[in-house]
């Protein structure tokens, strides 16, 4: 096996990935990676590509910001010939292989070899050891509205909720209950529950446009959806309901002076 060479690169000659290449930055996991490097030294040498007299981040952006950081004059790095394909399928599979990769990384890893990288589906399965159903589900996700991106991403909605909000047809509707589902955190009975109320209404408005034949059992127009208050555990529609983040001894604190008041 050839051993690659390392080299010193002085950082004011290396461009970051294009915009589109770019993986989602957390700036306090570049200090705390910087840290660690000015402790232990940079393990892996960054990718780098020569383009046009200076080079190309293929592979270790979150590592060249680290120097970065630091205020480097130098970067570890090895130099590779590569085609823009080739970088684009590089950057993809090495971002499935990190560890914390977060729903959407992984989904748009997997449209990147699809739309850049000329890939198909089984092509994907092959070049990841990932299950064809995977691969499918996680490019559904990446068509998906940004809202609904946004509540898998920053508010820690799960995948499949998500997936059973987003049956609701309507597309105002399905926003609202993908919000509400991620600022509550339902579970996922939870979600098939707002689904099936919402179809139900749904179908008994349709029935109240068209009318019923005589003795028909129509569905009410609207039916309110319940959650349970976590101050006096009473039930409240959840449109009404208000988000209060607490600690579990202020929330303790809440439901004794409530009880006290009561």
């Amino acid at each position: 096996m050839e051993k690659q060479e390392i080299k010193l690169i002085p950082i004011e000659k290396i461009d970051p990935p294009g915009t589109d290449q770019r993986d989602m930055i957390d700036p306090i996991k570049i200090v705390e990676l910087a840290e660690s490097i000015r402790e232990k030294g940079l393990i892996n040498p960054i990718l780098l590509r020569p383009q046009n007299g200076r080079y190309e981040i293929v592979a270790g952006h979150r590592r060249f910001l680290a120097h970065q950081h630091l205020q480097a004059k130098v970067v570890p790095a090895i130099l590779k010939e590569m085609d823009d394909v080739e970088v684009i399928l590089y950057r993809a599979i090495e971002n499935l292989q990190r560890e914390n990769l977060t729903p959407m990384e992984e989904a748009r890893a997997y449209w990147l070899m699809k739309t850049r990288g000329g890939m198909n589906i089984q092509e994907t399965c092959r070049q990841t050891g990932k299950h064809e159903n995977t691969v499918r589900r996680f490019l559904r996700i990446y068509e998906w509205p940004e809202y609904a991106q946004d509540a898998i991403e920053k508010k820690g909605l799960s995948i499949r909720v998500a997936e059973v909000l987003m049956d609701i047809d309507d597309s105002d509707m399905r926003k609202y209950y993908i919000n509400m589902g991620a600022e509550n955190g339902i579970t996922l009975k939870v979600a098939e529950m707002w689904v099936s109320d919402y179809k139900k209404s749904k179908q008994g408005a349709l029935f109240q446009e068209t009318g019923a034949e005589e003795g028909m059992n129509v569905v009410p127009e609207s039916r309110p959806v319940y959650v349970t208050c976590q101050c006096c555990y009473g039930a409240v529609e959840i449109r009404e309901a208000k988000q209060l983040v607490v600690c579990g001894k202020c929330l303790k604190e809440l439901r004794s002076t409530k009880k006290s008041s009561s």
